[in-house]
């Protein structure tokens, strides 16, 4: 078994922000409930009657708008929640597919010439080192190794056709690959850094055109697992041990 290292991370982060939000919302959402409550209470006395038409309104638009607003915010919020567990599934098959040699680093941050960059998962062995993206998309993935911009087709909640583009995860590790480098370099540790794209559902349809040795696109736990065990870019036993200290 992998030894791994997990450090916070902005998207967990960015989705705990959010869930707290809509949380937030339907919590004030069922204080309106009991405002509308108390208003309509109110409306049967002749004295209240005006102030209690007052409360019901008012408590009945802040219960709209709260629902509202937590239903339009809950599409963010699975979504990144999708993110999140897409980094751990893929956290979990590294650490159990690899043996004790191998490394795992989760959500490390960067700095290279000025530009942070984080990185989903770095393994590192004597083999060599690796930047793994974990994406969890469902659906059907189009896209191709040369094209900046890759989209996203699925079948929504209530049936709707749903599309959406986003920036090639190839494209994406290459410049992790590019800062990851430089990085280790500047700190008396240069070896060469594999990439990975990994899609941790394998219920997703690849559509991926065009082919790439060097940021290979996967999908199935032993794909991944194999591609790793199979690359050899050997580094030293000291190198190893600072590209480890330098990760933590």
């Amino acid at each position: 078994m992998a030894k791994i290292f997990k450090k916070p991370s902005a998207l967990r982060q960015d989705y705990l922000r959010q869930k707290n939000k809509v949380k937030r919302a339907m919590l004030t959402a069922c204080i309106f409930v009991l405002t509308a409550i108390l208003g309509n209470v109110f409306m049967r006395g002749e004295r209240l009657y005006s102030v209690g038409i007052i409360l019901f309104i008012i408590s009945a638009l802040g219960f709209i708008i709260c629902c509202g607003y937590a239903g339009a915010k809950q599409n963010t919020v699975a979504s990144l929640k999708q993110g999140v567990d897409g980094e751990d599934i893929t956290a979990d098959i590294l650490k159990n597919g690899l043996g004790d040699k191998y490394t795992v680093f989760q959500n490390s941050v960067i700095t290279f010439d000025g530009k942070k960059s984080e990185l989903d998962l770095i393994v590192v062995s004597p083999s060599g080192v690796f930047v793994v993206e974990a994406k969890n998309r469902n659906g059907k993935v189009e896209g191709s190794y040369t094209k900046e911009r890759w989209r996203q087709h699925k079948i929504g909640h209530k049936g709707g056709e749903y599309s959406a583009e986003f920036y090639s995860p190839v494209k994406q590790v290459a410049t992790h690959i590019f800062r990851l480098a430089g990085f280790l370099r500047q700190n008396g540790a240069p070896v060469f850094v594999n990439g990975i794209v990994y899609f941790a559902n394998e219920d997703t349809e690849l559509a991926i055109t065009g082919h790439s040795d060097k940021i290979p696109v996967l999908q199935g736990e032993k794909n991944l697992i194999r591609y790793i065990k199979k690359t050899e870019n050997p580094i030293p036993d000291d190198i190893y041990e600072k590209i480890c200290e330098l990760l933590k």
